[in-house]
């Protein structure tokens, strides 16, 4: 745990109080940021690259791959603390929960010895379901749209995304993958479609019909890593390591909208629709935050700093919490669970 700072229970009366204490801020001097940390949540394991994470946000647990401890690592966001430690899950790194079935499903990326791990709950805690040994399986995500799960899987020289129900675990269907070298999904939310951050494009892939609908190439920045995306306005957002910037595109057209710089190392980037905010984490040690002014015009308004390598993040719009995974550095006993408080 970090020696300068100590987790605590996230109770209702704490966040209460603490976003109170926020509003006073500018009545007696203060300076009110993006976000404040509140919560510090300490987990075991040694040091190294720590993977993605994921949400059940009505029993508000919180999913981590740790990939130097090869575990799926279950934390209680209330009461501040680890919960579980799945083990058998050597390189973990994709994460994505089902509320439909109440599963979390892992991406073990580990070449030919790839696998999905599928744990259920089970009067209060997760065990595991299946396992599904799949090549290249490391990439995995969730789709409110059809309530299936999404993965990769390699079948020689050939990629497909693979497609289950999460609530059965039956097999689906596969998807043919055009480009085979991409870094990132995202699933739009209410509609069949499926964002894959290939290199320097977009490939866009209806889900009903299982076809590449189009092909949006970037040209304002290279190393394309991550992908969100503002349903509302048309708007994807692309994470780029070179140079580190913030591409913003329409996400009918593939119209490059604009960029934004940002810090450097980024591996994820999430919007909060909410106050119209992308929040990219960085290995340089920062949370780059960039607000929506309006759907063509973005300004960086604040590099929060972190932890060097910390590059994984996670914002829950129904708690209204942000969430960073930290490895474990020369200040701190454990990797972490950093978690922050927009304002």
């Amino acid at each position: 745990m970090n020696k300068n700072a100590s987790p605590r229970a996230l109770t209702p009366k704490f966040i209460a109080f603490f976003c109170l204490t926020l509003a006073l801020l500018p009545a007696i001097g203060g300076k009110p940021e993006t976000m404040e940390r509140i919560a510090v949540i300490p987990t075991n394991g040694p040091s190294g690259k720590l993977g993605h994470l994921d949400i059940n946000e009505n029993k508000q647990l919180l999913f981590m791959g740790n990939k130097m401890n090869k575990s799926l690592d279950i934390f209680d966001i209330q009461a501040g603390k680890l919960l579980q430690q799945m083990p058998g899950q050597e390189g973990c790194s994709g994460i994505a929960y089902s509320p439909t079935g109440d599963h979390v499903i892992v991406g073990n990326g580990l070449g030919d010895r790839s696998s999905f791990c599928i744990f259920g709950n089970e009067d209060g805690e997760y065990t595991l379901a299946e396992r599904k040994a799949l090549v290249g399986s490391s990439k995995v995500r969730y789709s409110y749209y059809d309530h299936n799960f999404y993965g990769q899987k390699r079948i020689g020289e050939k990629v497909y995304i693979t497609v289950y129900d999460s609530k059965t675990l039956k097999h689906i269907k596969d998807i043919k993958v055009h480009d085979q070298h991409y870094t990132n999904l995202y699933m739009a939310h209410k509609k069949p479609l499926l964002y894959m951050s290939a290199a320097e494009k977009i490939c866009v892939i209806n889900t009903d019909t299982s076809e590449l609908v189009a092909t949006f190439p970037i040209t304002l920045a290279k190393l394309n890593k991550a992908v969100a995306l503002d349903e509302k306005n048309n708007r994807l957002m692309i994470g780029c390591r070179k140079p580190s910037t913030l591409i913003v595109m329409d996400s009918e057209t593939g119209r490059e909208i604009t960029s934004v710089p940002i810090k450097g190392d980024l591996d994820d980037i999430t919007f909060d629709a909410k106050r119209k905010r992308i929040y990219a984490p960085c290995g340089e040690g920062f949370i780059s935050v960039v607000q929506q002014t309006d759907a063509d015009h973005y300004e960086l308004i604040e590099n929060i700093p972190t932890a060097n390598r910390a590059r994984t993040d996670l914002y829950s719009p129904g708690l209204d919490l942000y969430f960073i995974a930290v490895e474990q550095n020369d200040s701190m006993d454990s990797p972490e669970v950093w978690v922050y408080k927009p304002i």
